[in-house]
Parts: C-alpha cells; sequence; structure tokens
C-alpha cells in the first residue's frame, strides 16, 4: 500500500526535487498519485494525475516520467492519454507509432538500431524502399510543373486584365465616359502534356515484382527505368516554353505597371500635370528607361545539359541513394560535389517524412537564401505587421483591378483596418526619413508613401511578386501547425499564417465558436518563410529595425492548396494544480479545470 511519505521518498529517490517543480505527488483524501507535466502531441502543454495504489507501479512512472523529460523530445517519443478531458487518464509512451515499456526506454538506442537493421537485412526490402522514394519525387515534380505551368497561364490572363485597367486610367484621365467593347483574346492556355502510360506500366511493374519471387537484379532494372522516367519529366517541352514566357510575361508586366504607377500619380495630382497632353510620349520615355530580363537565346539548350548533367552521374553514387541524390541537386547545383556524399551506402533513415520543427526551418531557410535580395525583402514585409494589409488585400478577390481610391473605400470597413493603417502607414510614413539603415531603406523603397491610395497599390505590386515567389518555396516534410479560427467550416482567408507553437494560438479568452485547428501540412506545400522580420517601434521611438526571426510562422496562400477536414472534434481541458507548499516538500491536493478548447484538424496539401 503506498502512503503520502513513500510517495515523496520515491520521487526525490529519483532525483526529483518535490519543491518547486513538476512532478509533483498528489494527494487528496485517501487518493496517492502524481501529477505531471508534458508537451502533447498536438494540443501543447497539459497537466494531468495518475493515481496508484502501489508502491512499485508509482516507482516505474516516476521513472518513465524522468525519462520522457530527458529523452521524450530528441527521441521522438511521446505521452498519449485515452482522454483529453479526464484529469486521471491512461497514459502511453509512444515511439514511431507503437506503445513503448520503461525497459524500451533504456535501450532506446538499441531498439532504433535493430529496427533499421531489420530494414537493412535484405537488399530487396531496401531497393523497394528506394524505387518508391523515386515514385514519389516523380510525383512531387510533376506537381511543381503542372503548379509552374498554371502560373503562368494566371500571369497571362493578369496581363489582358492590366492593359485593360491601363486604358481605364487613361481613359479616366481623358474624360473619357464611353464604354470600351475590349475584343476579348484568346489566350492559348499551356497544358502539362505527360504521357502517363510508361508511369502507370513501371507502377504496375513495381506493384508485380513486390509479391512475386523476384531477383535482385530484377528489381535493379526497375530502378533504372524510373531514374530515366523522372529524367524525362524534368525535360519536358511545355515547361521549357512556360521558362521562356514567363519571364515574356513578368518583364511585359513589370513595364504596365511602371504605365499604371504613372498615371495613378498623374491623376491623383491633375492640378501639377493638367499640362501633360502626349501620354505616349511619357509611355515611351519609361520604356526606353525600362531593363527588362533577358534570358540567354540558348536558354532551353543550358536548361537542357544541367537537367542531363544532374542525372548522367548514376553510375557514380550508391543505387540506394537515387533518391537523396536528385532532392539535393535541387538546391545543390555542385553535382561533383553531391556525387562524393553519395557514392556510398547510407543508412536509412526511417523519420525521413518525419520532421521537427528546426528541421523544417533549416531548411526553408536554406530555400531562403538561394532567393534573390528583392524577394527577401519582400518576404521580409510579410512577415510583419503589413500581412495584415496583405490579407485584407487578397481578400479582397478584385484587388488587382481596383485604383488606389477604390482600394481605400473597399478596405475601410475591414475590423482593425484603420488602426494597421496608423502603424503600417502614417506612423512608417513619419519615422522613416530618420531611418537611415540601408537595409530598412531598401526595405521599403517598394512601398509608396505620398498618399493613402498610392500606398495600398504598391503593396498590390508587392503582393503580386510574392504569388509568384509563392512557388519557389516549398516544405520538404510533413509538419504539423496550428492556427486559430472562428471559420472552420467556411474558411475564407487567402493567406493564413499558421504556427508550429500550439501555444501561439492559445489564448484564455473562450469562445464557443472558436476552433484550435491542428493544420497537417504536407511535403512539397508551398509555403512564404522569412528569416527577417521588420519591428515597428512604440513609445514614441523612432528606429524601424530589421530583426532575426524569433518566431517561426509560415504563410500559405490558400488559392494554392487543398485543405480537407477531417471529421470530427477533440475537446480538451486543461488543469492547473493547487499546489501545498511545505518546508521540505510540496504537493498537489487538487487539480481545477482551467479552460476548455476545441481542437478539429485539415489536412493540407499542395493543389495540382
Amino acid at each position: 500500500m503506498l502512503d503520502f511519505k513513500q510517495a515523496i521518498a520515491i520521487l526525490k529517490d529519483n532525483g526529483f526535487d518535490s519543491v518547486s517543480s513538476y512532478p509533483l505527488v498528489y494527494y487528496r483524501g485517501n487518493k496517492i498519485g502524481l501529477t505531471y507535466t508534458f508537451d502533447s502531441l498536438y494540443y501543447g502543454n497539459l497537466e494531468r494525475v495518475k493515481l496508484f495504489q502501489d508502491e512499485k507501479e508509482f516507482d516505474l512512472f516516476v521513472k518513465e516520467i524522468k525519462w520522457y523529460k530527458a529523452n521524450g523530445k530528441k527521441k521522438n517519443v511521446a505521452i498519449v492519454l485515452d482522454s483529453y478531458t479526464e484529469e486521471n487518464p491512461q497514459v502511453s509512451f509512444v515511439h514511431n507509432g507503437q506503445e513503448i515499456t520503461y525497459e524500451i526506454m533504456e535501450n532506446i538506442d538499441k531498439y532504433e538500431e535493430d529496427a533499421k537493421n531489420e530494414l537493412e537485412s535484405s537488399d530487396i526490402k531496401r531497393i523497394i524502399f528506394e524505387i518508391q522514394r523515386l515514385f514519389n519525387y516523380y510525383d512531387s515534380r510533376k506537381e511543381y510543373l503542372a503548379d509552374y505551368i498554371d502560373s503562368v497561364n494566371r500571369s497571362m490572363e493578369l496581363l489582358f486584365n492590366s492593359y485593360k485597367l491601363l486604358q481605364s486610367r487613361i481613359d479616366l484621365y481623358n474624360n473619357f465616359e464611353g464604354e470600351r467593347d475590349y475584343q476579348e483574346v484568346a489566350i492559348g492556355r499551356l497544358e502539362l502534356d505527360v504521357d502517363i502510360s510508361k508511369h502507370n506500366a513501371l507502377s504496375d511493374e513495381f506493384n508485380h515484382l513486390k509479391v512475386s519471387d523476384t531477383g535482385y537484379e530484377d528489381f535493379v532494372k526497375l530502378l533504372k527505368q524510373v531514374y530515366s522516367l523522372v529524367m524525362d519529366l524534368e525535360l519536358n517541352k511545355t515547361y521549357i516554353i512556360a521558362m521562356k514566357l514567363q519571364n515574356d510575361v513578368t518583364n511585359e508586366q513589370n513595364l504596365l505597371n511602371l504605365k499604371l504607377q504613372f498615371m495613378e500619380k498623374i491623376l491623383n495630382k491633375r492640378g501639377v500635370f493638367k499640362g501633360i497632353k502626349n501620354i505616349d510620349k511619357k509611355f515611351s520615355r519609361i520604356e526606353r528607361k525600362f531593363k527588362p530580363n533577358i534570358l540567354d537565346e540558348h536558354y532551353d539548350d543550358i536548361y537542357r545539359n544541367q537537367v542531363i548533367d544532374r542525372y548522367k552521374r548514376f553510375e557514380k553514387i550508391n543505387i540506394f541513394n537515387t533518391a537523396a541524390y536528385l532532392n539535393d541537386s535541387l538546391v545543390i547545383t555542385n553535382y561533383d560535389e553531391l556525387v562524393n556524399k553519395y557514392k556510398d551506402r547510407l543508412a536509412i533513415n526511417l523519420d525521413s517524412d518525419k520532421a521537427t520543427e528546426s528541421m523544417v526551418v533549416e531548411d526553408l531557410y536554406t530555400q531562403y537564401n538561394l532567393l534573390g535580395q528583392e524577394e527577401k525583402d519582400k518576404l521580409t514585409l510579410l512577415n510583419s505587421e503589413y500581412f495584415e494589409l496583405f490579407r485584407m488585400l487578397i481578400n479582397l478577390g478584385d484587388y488587382q483591378v481596383k485604383s488606389g481610391e477604390e482600394l481605400v473605400s473597399a478596405l475601410a470597413s475591414q475590423p482593425n483596418y484603420a488602426a494597421v493603417m496608423g502603424r503600417c502607414y502614417t506612423l512608417v510614413n513619419e519615422i522613416l526619413p530618420f531611418n537611415e539603415n540601408e537595409n530598412i531603406v531598401r526595405i521599403f523603397s517598394y512601398l509608396n508613401f505620398n498618399s493613402p491610395e498610392s500606398f495600398l497599390l504598391s503593396l498590390v505590386k508587392v503582393l503580386n511578386d510574392l504569388i509568384s515567389i509563392s512557388r519557389k518555396m516549398a516544405i520538404n516534410y510533413d509538419i504539423c501547425t496550428y492556427l486559430r479560427t472562428l471559420n472552420y467550416d467556411n474558411y475564407n482567408d487567402k493567406l493564413m499564417k499558421v504556427y508550429f507553437d500550439s501555444a501561439r494560438i492559445l489564448c484564455d479568452v473562450k469562445d464557443e465558436n472558436l476552433r484550435y485547428v491542428i493544420t497537417n501540412l504536407k511535403k512539397t506545400t508551398n509555403v512564404f518563410y522569412s528569416g527577417k522580420t521588420l519591428y515597428i517601434p512604440v513609445n514614441g521611438e523612432s528606429e524601424i529595425k530589421c530583426l532575426d526571426n524569433e518566431i517561426n510562422s509560415l504563410v500559405l496562400l490558400n488559392r494554392n492548396i487543398i485543405m480537407e477536414k477531417i471529421p470530427g472534434e477533440v475537446k480538451v481541458s486543461n488543469y492547473r494544480g493547487n499546489v501545498v507548499r511545505d518546508a521540505t516538500y510540496s504537493y498537489i491536493d487538487e487539480l481545477k479545470s482551467n479552460i476548455d478548447f476545441t481542437f478539429v484538424s485539415w489536412e493540407i496539401s499542395k493543389k495540382l
């Protein structure tokens, strides 16, 4: 029979002070147990109690909690409850989806090594694993190509609408009030043309080989064929055409935006510019000064040769490292360096599709550093207080074709608009001249503070550029993130900010309609990530700062993703123990329900 003094002694014997920090003994009436805290898989930091009658069972659980606190996170071991509303639920320790005992915890390294050895015990098992990874790589690259081509189609549609907008601004300046009968131009949409018959045939053969008595060499032959299949995909002719077309459309759109900015300027200050009669002459000057991005005339051959150069090194890398090599070669273009990295057989990473926050952030930071300075600057604007204005603008739907006056009118009724503009426009406009830091000057050079109208139009241009940037950054792991919303069943924000840490979205204000959303992001999903953020001062300060990003969050473009709601809701109660303090120990005599949360889940993946 377990008594209170024994429980205190066991806790201290296991290295816990039993005074100032958890775990603490639970003691209420004739009930004795352990009150413990832990970071749950999805629901934040929770506090619970486990009751005991037996001294041996109490000691074992204390040891399990001690091991978990020291090793749980780094060894991917989680505490799972059978109920998240009860204060005394059943507790399981789970590793890679399997419940484990304390004996396994103490020998976790050997347990993991045995699992790897079992997987690697057969070369056939290993090559099956590798072929599947190549098929997965094929699927992700196919999605990327399709998304890129779709973005080129949208760019052409935007260009056509921008021409109509420019004509409307010219008509407004000339006081032309008639209706224009625009001749709709049939814009030939590009489509990713992929012959899936070869993919399907290889996939069928793969499934057949897995269930038949097949030798190792047959799998080697198939792996080489799948490797060649992926190379053929990356040499897709439509994609190569799309790259040239995207460059041409971007140049034309950038030139058109300069003309639109000029028209807004003269429309906002007619009194100054009333002497202008020949707008074409002004446009010609803009065209002469404009510096387009020029692709090498042999860009298509350069691209093809680069792809072929990546793939021709097949014989130099270990056959079990092909997918890893191809993934890395998208970022590291020194292929000889990669060959050296993957020439020897590497151990399989059983957690290759599982990720921690640090793994995802490190990978995204690598992608972020590959971007140009202008792209980084615009991501910094997005990763700041300006996010709210970008969100309000894109939610308008037709923001790209509205004038500055129309944008001001449309946003005026938005909740919090006045407060956000007060800081992001009025305050910054006042203190920006006092900021001489070259990074700040450069970042804000993309925004026009001449008037609220010109300011919003410049934000629109940055937003359009951000949409183009969105296809350049994607997560390479499945990862769990969080957001809070009142519109779980009808979420319509086109920009979503999600956090890695559930604590960032939990609050003490209870609303029965509020939902805490677990957003399971699938790998290859495009995201926005910035290594920098802006500090806009308060309390009379005048220095704006560009700081390293300390709060890791991601922004998603809603129109580029698929959100599948997982049925059901999970109620989670948050308890806090009442601590009774003595000279040499403390204990909990009651757990009080602090607040209840309702969690729901979405599976978020990249739109095809």
